[in-house]
Formats: structure tokens, sequence, C-alpha cells
């Protein structure tokens, strides 16, 4: 039997006790909907360590007569993996049977074929052989082997300037941490070399080659990409605690042969890469844990439409990415995504789906991911056609082939979330907003005829009882990491901001400035109301100003209100309370400590607000509107005059502690 040089990256089943602590505590992290595979691995290594207890003997599975894999004519795939699996220990690597597949062949001539098999069982354990196999069925030279666990070997050949290559990558996952390595062979006549990510022969364990090899792959991981390998670099401070971050980043791609994906506009699939990172680190992944990184494949990315654009294109397109579970279980993942060429806006997903190959590949040939549900359409439709009266719009899914000049398009069309309410629950939908427009770079551009962003929103909508959307509640403005609960507040009571309310226990409304008073979670007692005579600004005749107080056994609160003649209306603009049982929306209440409200509103001021508390300096002042940099600004002072203006939420202190709580509004 031949010695095969083994790869580096098997798992190690030893360590000091401080990294044995560290992964066996990282079990925890994961969620509960299924058994992890950190905790199937642990139970692996267990039976490893005790492998000297059960049988030896190794059982292949019969292997049909199927073509080869790839290239080879006549070549027998069975005596091609039967000499593959003679150079190997396998009854030492998989004691209770082994599993097998031949994943290619290059370079099939008269004589030789160079020849990639997978062996593996169901723990998962896997080796990957790489070897020239002759037409008798014999191996040629020294093979290369991968081994690894919970992960599976790929590999792709290749053509290049009339030289035959393979690409391979193994990858290997343990209690919430995982592996890899990739390389790429070139085939020498009978024999093969390595050309990425080293030149040499790495199976020479006292090659230079080898060395650089290992030291490559130290911090690095690959995964199979359109035209080559992904790679992603190791986060040093990555542990099994709480606020850790990721354990691998994506760092850049290595291409060797053309595909489509080249094509693409300048950005769109390395922000593609960090997208789908993103989305799916704590759900929607392969081993349905939180915190996870590098698990999927991206196996294509194309525009929607089939049209390439220019690779400095800077108006929207939609694009298509699809990948695989590198795991190599058959899990899809799917999506649909809006870019903004022009930097403006960050990826916007239509749709998104996870499954089964075929599951994924149905719902790619289903509904248009672009186009509303019917309720939903019908309700956005009636909504924005009294909007753009005089306009011509349409969502993306109608756009018509061609576009006139001024033409509003609305799309995509995003859920948010939703929230209960006092009357069912109401959902947030992001809609982008889009005009028709010559667009020039500078004056000597002769421009290009495009949708551009012109604005994007928040629109809510009523949901009934089955959580069909039954009625428009109204808009919101779109700005970042926005509460899904302020958005729907304002939507639905009329707040200036949702952001600046009291919550009343026991209650699922809010109350702040923009609401009225009267029937709301503060009417349920006896009030006082004075009406305010000579307190400006007035605006209309027959208007005028009033003040609400009420003493309740948790507290006192007083309302400055406005009433609206013309629109018989009353709206809050300054509400204070001491009352124990409201709370902020970040959950700050009377009784609550300095230190819990610079926790819960980091962006929080000091100082003078607009001069209307002289006599009391110790606030702390969140202005949900300023847009100031915590970084930068600690102090009213510094705020420039506009950023001063709007909703605000002001606590007053007695010592360190809470002592009341102002909701205002300070407008121009």
């Amino acid at each position: 039997m031949k010695k095969i040089p083994r790869s580096p990256f098997a798992t190690r089943l030893s360590g000091s006790a401080r990294e044995i602590e560290l992964r066996i505590r990282s079990i925890f992290q994961w969620k509960k909907q299924r058994p992890p595979l950190a905790l199937f691995l642990l139970m692996l290594a267990i039976g490893l360590l005790c492998g000297n207890l059960v049988s030896c003997q190794s059982s292949p599975a019969g292997v049909p007569e199927d073509p080869p894999a790839q290239s080879g004519e006549a070549w027998s795939t069975r005596s091609v993996l039967d000499a593959l699996s003679q150079c190997f220990a396998a009854a030492e690597s998989f004691p209770d049977g082994m599993e097998r597949e031949l994943l290619d062949t290059v370079g099939t001539g008269e004589d030789v074929t160079l020849a990639a098999a997978h062996f593996y069982d169901r723990y998962p354990r896997y080796s990957l052989v790489i070897g020239m196999v002759d037409r008798a069925g014999q191996v040629v030279g020294t093979p290369f082997e991968v081994r690894g666990s919970g992960g599976r070997p790929y590999v792709a050949a290749f053509v290049k300037d009339g030289v035959e290559y393979l690409l391979y990558t193994g990858s290997s996952a343990h209690q919430a941490y995982s592996s890899g390595q990739a390389g790429v062979i070139r085939l020498d006549g009978g024999d093969f070399s390595w050309v990425w990510p080293v030149e040499g022969d790495i199976r020479d364990e006292s090659s230079q080659a080898y060395r650089d090899y290992n030291a490559y792959w130290e911090e690095k991981k690959p995964l199979m990409a359109p035209g080559g390998v992904d790679i992603f670099t190791e986060n040093q401070d990555y542990g099994s605690y709480e606020g850790s971050p990721v354990q691998w980043v994506p760092h850049y791609n290595e291409t060797f042969w053309y595909t489509a994906e080249q094509d693409l506009p300048i950005g769109v699939y390395y922000q593609s890469r960090g997208w789908l990172e993103e989305f799916t680190r704590h759900e929607r992944n392969p081993w349905n844990a939180l915190n996870t990184s590098a698990l999927w494949q991206i196996v294509s990315l194309a525009p929607a439409d089939g049209v390439y654009r220019d690779r400095n294109y800077d108006g929207e397109a939609v694009y298509e990415l699809k990948a695989r579970a590198d795991s190599g279980e058959d899990l899809w993942f799917a999506a649909s995504l809006l870019f903004d060429h022009s930097g403006e806006r960050p990826i916007q997903i239509q749709s998104w789906s996870m499954g089964t190959k075929a599951e994924i590949d149905s719902a790619g040939g289903g509904a248009d991911p672009q186009q509303p549900d019917e309720a939903l359409y019908t309700l956005l439709r009636d909504w924005y056609d009294g909007q753009y009266p005089n306009g011509r719009w349409y969502f993306v899914s109608d756009q018509p082939s061609a576009p006139r000049e001024g033409d509003v398009r609305l799309g995509p069309v995003t859920y948010v979330g939703e929230v209960p309410t006092d009357s069912g629950a109401a959902a947030a939908y992001e809609i982008v907003i889009s005009r028709y427009t010559l667009h020039r770079a500078d004056e000597n551009d002769p421009g290009s005829w495009d949708f551009f962003s012109a604005d994007t929103q928040f629109i809510v909508l009523r949901l009934d009882g089955e959580g069909i959307p039954t009625q428009v509640l109204g808009v919101a403005p779109t700005q970042p990491s926005r509460d899904i609960q302020a958005i729907v507040y304002e939507a639905l009571y009329g707040l200036l901001s949702g952001d600046v309310t009291f919550l009343r226990d026991g209650w699922n409304t809010p109350i702040g400035p923009g609401m009225d008073l009267s029937f709301s979670c503060l009417d349920t007692g006896s009030c006082e109301t004075e009406q305010l005579e000579d307190y400006e600004p007035i605006y209309h005749d027959g208007d005028y100003w009033y003040r609400v107080s009420a003493n309740y056994p948790t507290g006192t609160f007083t309302a400055l209100c406005y009433h609206s003649a013309a629109d018989d209306a009353d709206s809050i603009h300054t509400l204070e309370a001491s009352m124990s049982d409201l709370y902020t929306p970040r959950g700050i209440r009377v009784g609550a400590s300095r230190a819990e409200v610079l926790a819960a509103y980091p962006e929080a001021l000091t100082g003078d607000y607009w001069g209307q508390y002289p006599e009391e300096p110790d606030l702390l002042a969140y202005l949900p509107w300023s847009g100031h940099d915590p970084e930068q600004v600690s102090d009213l002072f510094q705020l420039e005059f506009s950023q001063g203006l709007g909703p605000a939420i002001l606590f007053f202190f007695d010592g360190d502690t809470v002592e009341r709580i102002v909701l205002t509004n300070m407008f121009n």
C-alpha cells in the first residue's frame, strides 16, 4: 500500500485545557430547533478516542459501473475507485464502513488518468484522494490525500492555454469552528504538481512548497465559487462567548477560468458575498446556528433580466443569487437582490428561499418574486393612485419595455415586520421609489436614461386576524436601523416620532407628541384641564393652547396640548411625567440610574435644552432627528441649529436617579 502525504488539517483530538473548555462551551451558542452539528461532532471525537474498542473491518459499498465523472472514455469508474481506495488505511479511517464516489478525472489518455475520489461515512468523515491511475487499475506515482470531518471535498477540472488543471477544496467543522484548504493541480504528463497557492510538490513533506502550503491555509478558508474560490481570513478574536465576531471574513476571490460573473458591474459579486454572510449569520444557514460564517458556496450570480451592464454602471438592477451548503447536504439558498449602483442605498432584498435544489429550482420557476401578493398589490395600487393622480407610475413587476421621462417606479416592496396593536396587528413594508431620468456624470457626459432612486419610505398596513392587509394606515420616513415599532406607531397613531413616546404597563398603545390625549393610555382617571390665554404661537383663528394634568397612584403627568379649530383636533406638544408605570421604547422609566440611561441612549447629550430649563442643568437629551456622531458630539451646544429641532426625550435626575421624563418637540 502506497504511503500518502496527509493534509495538516485533520481535526486534532488534543489541545490545551483552555482550548478544550472554549470548544465545549461553544456548543451552547446553538439554537434548539434541531441537534447541532457541533454536538454531533463532539460525539464523533469521543468515538474516535475509543476506536480500539470497535472492529476495524472496512465494508466498501458497491459502486455501479457508471461512466467516469468527466472526460475518461472507456475507463472503469469502479477500477479507478478500487485503485485509489488502496492508497490509504480505509479500515482505520472508516471502521464502520464507507461510501465512495468518483468526483472527476483529468487528462484521460492511453496509459494514465488523473482521478479525484471521495471516500466518506455517515458521521461524516471523508478522505479526498487524488492520484494517477493506469489502465490496469494501478496507482502510478504518489497520490495525495485530504482528510476532514463535518464537511466534504469538491473538485473542478478546467483547461487554460491548452494545459489541464484540477481545482480541489476540502472543509472541516468541529464544535462551531471550521477550517479548509484548496489547491490547483497541473497535469504534467504522467504526474502532477501544484501551481496555486504554492508552486511545486507538497507531497514532499520536506519541501518548501509543503511548508508554504500549510502556512497559507493556517488562517484562511476557501469556498468553491464561480470560476475559482472565495477566500476568507480568520478573525483571531472569534470564540465561544456572547458578542463574539464571526470566525471567517470574506477577503478576496481567486479566479482560474472565465465565468459570466466576471462581466458583472464592479463590486456586485463581492458585495453579494458580504450580504450573504450577514443575512445568514444567525439564521438561514446550514448549521441552523448563531454567529456562523463561510458556510455557503456561491454557485451563480446573474442579472434577473439577463442584461450584463457596463462594468461602471451606476443605475439599478436586480440580480439572482444561488448558493449551496458547503457541507455537502442537499441544501440550497436563493435570493433576488436589488442593487443601487450609485452607492446611495444598500442592497435591497426582494425575495429569498432555502430548501433542496429541487425546491429552489421549482420556486425559481414560480411566481415573479417582485410581484406583491394580490391583497397587498391592490391596497398599494389604490394608495399610490391617490399619491400620483396626474403622473404615470407602476410597480417594478409592471415596468414597460419603453419607459418615459418622469415615470415613477415603485419597488421592490420589502416586508420589514409587524407589531401587535389595540385592534390586531400592523405591518410595515419598505418601498423604493425611482424616477426615469437622464443621468450625467458631468457636463461632458452625454448621459444615460435609467431609473434612479428618488425616495424610500415605509408604508404601514393594518392586518386582519389572518394576517391579510386590509388598510393603508400611513407612511413613515426611512432612516438607518429604524425600529419596526416606531415605524408603525408613527403611521398608526400620528406620533411625531415613534422613538419619542411613552408606553404604559398593561397597555399596547403609546402616547407622545403628535397624539391626542383623549382616550389614550393616560386618559384613565380624573384630569384637570386649563386653557392658556395669550399662549403663543397661535396659527389660526380659534386655535388655543391648554394644559392637562393628573395625579395617579403611580405618579403624576402634565401635558401641554394644542387645539386646531379648523381640524377640530387636539395634539400633545409636551408631556412630562413622574409615573413609575411609564417607560420609553428603550425601557427607561422613572427610578432608572444615569448609567442605565446612557447604556440605552448612548447618543444622549448633556447641556441646556433651548434655554427651557435654566434652573435644572442636570439633564440628558435624546434627539432622534439630530443625526450627530456620539463620538464627536456630547453636548447640545455643539449641534447645528437644525440638528436641535424636532422631537426629544429629556431625562431629569435627582443625583444619579431619573426623577421625571419629558417628551417634547422643538419646532421651527
